[in-house]
């Protein structure tokens, strides 16, 4: 088969498993190393196990982008954790409390630099607010960490399953290399 065959098989092969799970905003390129990495290891032979590949890649692709995704909900939740914990030292008045955290966060030095000081007055570290904004989204990181344990066992089922295909060979592999070995049986002359 001729090189220009190949890459018309495998654009072929790709239509047929579909296009990848690439969110806009995700890089292209790193799937595709993703991919070839997978496909290096793999060493497909034919359409089930192209299939394999792809499967595996887009699995470890999602469990990556889920994983992302739970530290941004933490990252966007970071605002109103601050606020929470804020709260009692405000009077109670979340409304003080929220515009403290809105200056925390600002991009204004000035306000930045002063909420700082009563961040550090009452002992609110980044940890804290990190934590506060983990619980605050605790359902939802529920749903990812779900999300990536099945990513997960899909993964591990793959790899096992590649990894037993390649005991099996390398047995079948020595045992024809172990017969190829052996000499001729001689029949005894009776």
């Amino acid at each position: 088969m001729s090189h220009i065959e190949d890459n018309d098989r495998d654009r072929d092969l790709a239509g047929l498993l579909g296009e990848p799970p690439i969110l806009p905003g995700e890089s292209e390129n790193r799937y595709a190393a993703l991919r070839a990495e997978v496909e290096r290891t793999i060493k497909p032979k034919n359409i089930f196990e192209q299939m394999r590949v792809q499967t595996l890649t887009d699995t470890m692709w999602e469990e990556m982008r889920y994983k992302r995704f739970g530290a941004k909900l933490i990252d966007g939740a970071r605002v109103n954790a601050l606020a929470v914990l804020m709260t009692p030292f405000m009077s109670f008045s979340h409304r003080q409390a929220a515009a403290l955290a809105d200056d925390y966060y600002s991009t204004d030095p000035k306000k930045n630099e002063k909420a700082a000081r009563h961040l550090a007055f009452f002992g609110v570290t980044l940890d804290m607010i990190h934590a506060k904004a983990a619980a605050l989204e605790g359902p939802n990181l529920a749903l990812f960490d779900r999300l990536i344990a099945n990513r997960q066992t899909a993964n591990r089922v793959l790899l096992n399953d590649h990894e037993r295909r390649e005991r099996k060979t390398k047995k079948s592999e020595r045992r024809a290399k172990a017969a190829a070995s052996e000499p001729a049986v001689k029949l005894k002359a009776v």
